[in-house]
């Protein structure tokens, strides 16, 4: 495969909808093309969420998960920043239907205060997710994160 090339180009193209996220100071998500991620979120240049949605299980390229460590780190190194960078899976098999993000499920997590990838089930992650029925969704990811910041952070989002 030439590096100019997509795995899946009909998976590229399906829509990833962010709408009824409810986000704070209705910010709204983009994406950062030349990194290939979906989801992306700042607050006030201090707070950053970064996801990428994958089919089923599809596995994450090296490239995009080095991406998502070495950004995390470089917030790691920063102070008063923070960045949490997260998978979410779907199962919308027809490429011509959205994905609406809200409703898919995180999987994997990893930040910038511990630097290793976890799951939302982790009894050790931080901040601890309330999960329904063992699960999280991105609405609830998101949500939980600006909750944890505005309480415990020591700066603005």
């Amino acid at each position: 495969m030439a590096n100019d090339k997509l795995f899946n180009e009909d998976r590229a193209r399906q829509l990833h909808l962010f709408e009824g996220l409810d986000l704070m100071r209705k910010i709204v998500p983009t994406d950062i093309d030349f990194f290939g991620f979906r989801f992306y979120l700042e607050y006030n240049r201090r707070l950053f969420i970064l996801g990428e949605g994958k089919y089923l299980n599809t596995e994450i390229v090296k490239p995009q998960k080095n991406a998502m460590e070495g950004l995390c780190e470089m917030c790691h190194h920063a102070p008063n920043h923070i960045m949490w960078a997260f998978i979410y899976r779907h199962a919308v098999h027809d490429v011509n239907e959205p994905v609406y993000v809200k409703d898919q499920y995180v999987t994997d997590i990893f930040d910038s205060m511990n630097l290793e990838w976890k799951k939302p089930t982790d009894d050790d992650i931080i901040p601890k997710f309330v999960l329904v029925d063992g699960k999280l969704t991105v609405k609830e990811f998101v949500k939980q994160i600006e909750k944890y910041c505005i309480a415990n952070c020591k700066f603005s989002i």
